[in-house]
């Protein structure tokens, strides 16, 4: 109850009391005056009266942060400033001020108040006007008009729950090993161990709590424990208008925030990276909506860069680098209260125990297991990592629910206990870093402890959020309950994986989804989701890729198809539906479990290059992903309709007109004075532009022949074959080719054979399964008697003669992705060097080789 007002004058004592300067010389009553705190040397008393019949509230009265407070009085003036000076009388204790707003004033009255972020102690309240002041009178401040919280026996932490002048009951409160709630007067006890070192409050539905100071968006949901007897803490709490049963999360993970800077593998700052893209992403996209909050599930930074001196011993681990008060600093002012989970990178590498590994996060972030609601929904945070740090400084982790660390045993029985106070009714929303199952076709429950933690929620219909990945996938783990594993901000750990293999310019995750963060929009305890890429458009939400024209060696390591088309639905789940039309008829579309093959490129054409062989961290490598589609297509060149569905009606569109490919033309280089003995062990030389390669066929054994691998000459870098047999060929291949039928082809080279090297050859190109001949067929006939040959043939090459092949060959029928092949035979065994001897089966060099500036080249004529 607040006391009888009474009339003070301004001849009262308080008028004498100490003051201070303001530091506001040359501000005139047109202006709105800021007022700083003065130095020693600037303050001066200068006592003034502004205010006549003057009336304050009683001394003894008590108010609360916003509260209102009327003063009678005539002589205000709106530019006035009402401060609120602290009073003790401990005089090495600091003197505080704080700026009281005024929010009206009248002839004989003010009003103004109490600032939010005022202490809880004595005041004065002055009136500040340029360099005078006037001391109106003493004030108390305080939480709430509630009356003292006794102590009680066996009891060592107690605490009030409200909400201004309301006290809240049935509040869960918990120091993470015992669970209470909060009686009719919002009062709670707890006979706390204080293992953990902290008490929270599972916040309520329909409220929010207050922020910690200076980081707004953080909740002020756990505070640390003080190791005394009996010690107190309260918690306050705003109500919601209209309450928050309507909400949306947004959900992000894996941040893996170090501070880094660029390199020369493609990897760029992360800091810019997040404060640049995704920042202005999730900011806009949480505009359009009420109620938002959102989840971080870890890796918020980076154990390998806490320190300068990383991998030297935790005696050399003293210089700082990025922690997690760094992280805190960066999302201070994020647009919306954020709850953050503890992830495997976010212990301290330098301390031993998953207990102290886990204490700065507890110290600067939040409990590492809490509760709290949001409208009909039961949100739980886990810690699913132990991380031991036996040796300190050599990260050891076990990823699970079922350690045998301390905060992990007390962490299950605590969501047993937790539990006992949520409604069969709500939603479960649990929210832990490393995922609950596998990310297969099938996916199961691997994570250890995860079937004990399903065992106790049972009957809750339960949504799961995830991260650690850095891969988008959901499974249907039983009826009702869900996982959603989510795709991480920093990507693949902030590289810069961009348009490869026809990709959007996107920044890519190990999936090929590009770096997000999810949305779920809670109705009550309905749900909807989508996946929003950072700087993506909403309704994007997959890729399509034409196989056609994806590097080889990504075809070869998935074992790809002739006229695949693979689709890409980066956030599908078993109640998406996904639809391919080929010129508007009907393709049928398989789930596979693929590599994404931009992110595949990016690894082969980046990341591999810029390191020793074998040396990248492996999880940076593309991984398989079973959100993939695969349909064949009946022809190249043709039209290409991508629908897909989500399970709430969203539909999502996308048409390629694909491209008929081609390879060519395709020239080899050679180079004289190279001195290389095998070319290749596996006998192809690959064109220096274009796309083919050029190898020798031998029809003999090869274990009769052990020369026969292409080599290069040393004088002029020529590929070449020591020996041969009649009916070995050199073959030309261009692979991956779609021709028209009619297509005429050139092929223009030099080939020449020394000494016992073969002399007559084919020139051949094959067309619709069969070899025709390349250039106008002669016939001869060589030897005598038993030695007689017969044979065809339409090139004859002297001895070390270079013989130029220069010939335009019309393919009659059509390729479609396939190989365009030429070939030069050998047609017998007679030497080059003369006629009247037969060659050796193994003897003699036959080349392909360079003549006049002439290198070899396949082109097509038209």
């Amino acid at each position: 109850m607040r006391k009888m007002k009474r009339l003070i004058k301004f001849r009262l004592p308080y008028l004498f009391a100490a003051a201070f300067l303001l530091l506001c010389i040359g501000i005139s009553c047109s202006e709105d005056p800021t007022w700083t705190k003065p130095t020693p040397e600037q303050e001066e008393i200068i006592p003034a009266v502004f205010i006549e019949d003057l009336v304050m509230p009683d001394a003894e009265e008590i108010f609360i942060p916003e509260d209102p407070i009327k003063i009678m009085g005539t002589g205000f003036d709106k530019y006035d400033v009402f401060l609120f000076r602290s009073t003790s009388e401990d005089p090495a204790e600091e003197t505080k001020y704080f700026q009281a707003e005024i929010s009206e004033v009248a002839e004989d009255y003010v009003i103004i108040t109490v600032p939010k972020t005022i202490d809880l102690r004595s005041y004065e309240l002055i009136l500040k006007r340029y360099n005078k002041q006037q001391v109106l009178g003493p004030m108390t401040i305080y939480k709430a008009h509630f009356p003292a919280i006794p102590d009680q026996a066996g009891m060592t932490v107690k605490g009030r729950v409200y909400c201004g002048k309301k006290a809240v009951a049935d509040v869960v409160v918990s120091d993470g090993v015992i669970v209470t709630k909060t009686d009719k007067d919002g009062v709670y006890y707890l006979p706390s161990e204080k293992k953990m070192g902290y008490v929270f409050v599972s916040i309520p539905s329909g409220y929010n709590i207050e922020s910690e100071a200076g980081y707004p968006a953080f909740p002020a949901m756990s505070q640390q424990l003080l190791n005394e007897d009996n010690e107190q803490h309260d918690f306050a709490l705003t109500e919601i208008p209209g309450g928050n049963t309507n909400h949306v999360m947004m959900v992000f993970t894996d941040l893996h925030l170090a501070s880094k800077t660029p390199n020369t593998a493609g990897k760029y700052a992360d800091i810019d990276q997040y404060k640049n893209k995704f920042m202005p992403d999730i900011t806009a996209e949480m505009a359009q909506y009420a109620n938002v909050y959102a989840l971080c599930l870890g890796d918020i930074t980076w154990d390998a860069f806490w320190y300068k001196t990383m991998n030297q011993g935790p005696e050399n681990m003293v210089e700082v680098r990025y922690q997690l008060p760094n992280y805190k600093d960066l999302m201070k002012n994020f647009p919306c209260p954020v709850f953050n989970v503890i992830g495997n990178h976010d212990n301290d590498p330098k301390v031993v125990g998953d207990y102290f590994t886990e204490l700065p996060f507890k110290q600067h972030i939040a409990p590492t297991y809490y509760s709290f609601n949001i409208g009909d929904v039961h949100y739980i945070v886990l810690d699913n990592d132990q991380y031991d740090n036996y040796n300190g400084g050599s990260r050891i982790e076990r990823i699970g629910l079922l350690g045998d660390s301390d905060p992990q045993k007390w962490q299950m029985a605590w969501v047993a206990e937790d539990l006992k106070y949520v409604d069969k009714s709500k939603k479960i929303v649990v929210a832990m870093h490393a995922p609950m199952t596998s990310a297969g076709l099938n996916p199961i429950v691997t994570l250890s402890g995860g079937n004990d933690l399903l065992g106790l929620l049972q009957g809750y219909q339960v949504e799961f959020l995830t991260g650690h990945t850095h891969t988008n996938h959901h499974a249907k783990i039983a009826e009702g309950v869900r996982e959603h594993n989510v795709a991480a901000v920093c990507g693949t750990w902030w590289f810069n994986v961009k348009s490869a293999n026809g990709g959007a310019d996107y920044d890519l995750c190990k999936d090929g989804s590009p770096t997000g963060y999810g949305v779920f929009k809670f109705n009550g305890t309905a749900v909807q989701w989508y996946y929003k890429g950072i700087e993506v458009a909403r309704n994007e939400q997959f890729a399509v890729y034409d196989m056609n024209f994806v590097k080889s060696d990504y075809k070869s390591a998935v074992g790809a198809k002739a006229n695949e088309v693979l689709v890409n639905v980066w956030n599908w789940d078993e109640d998406w539906t996904v639809s391919v039309t080929e010129n508007g008829q009907p393709l049928t579309a398989t789930r596979v479990y693929r590599k994404d093959p931009t992110h595949y490129t990016w690894q082969k054409d980046v990341l591999e290059p810029a390191h020793a062989p074998g040396s990248p961290n492996s999880t940076y490598l593309t991984g398989y992903n079973a959100h993939m589609f695969s349909a064949i297509a009946q022809v190249p060149g043709s039209t290409i309709k991508v629908v897909v569905t989500d399970p709430f009606g969203g539909v999502y569109e996308k048409t390629i007109v694909r491209e008929i490919p081609s390879n060519l033309p395709a020239q080899w280089v050679f180079t004289k004075g190279v001195n290389v003995d095998e070319f290749v062990v596996d006998n192809k030389m690959p064109s220096a532009t274009g796309k083919g390669y050029i190898s020798y066929i031998s029809n003999c054994d090869p274990a009769l022949d052990v020369n026969n691998k292409i080599a290069r000459a040393n004088t002029a870098g020529e590929p070449y074959i020591t020996g041969g047999w009649p009916g070995d060929w050199w073959l030309f291949t261009i692979p991956e080719m779609t021709i028209k039928a009619g297509t005429v082809i050139n092929a223009k080279f030099h080939a020449r054979a020394s000494g016992t090297g073969m002399k007559y050859w084919m020139l051949e190109y094959y067309d619709g399964g069969e070899w025709k001949p390349g250039a106008p067929l002669q016939t001869t006939t060589v030897g005598e008697g038993d030695q007689a040959q017969t044979f065809s043939y339409n090139y004859e090459m002297m001895n070390t003669d270079h013989c130029l092949i220069d010939r335009n060959m019309t393919f009659e029928h059509a390729i479609n992705n396939g190989d365009i092949l030429i070939r030069l035979r050998c047609m017998a065994n007679w030497q080059a060097s003369g006629k009247g001897a037969l060659a050796a089966p193994n003897g003699g060099t036959h080349r392909i080789s360079v003549q006049n500036n002439i290198n070899p080249t396949i082109s097509i004529v038209q």
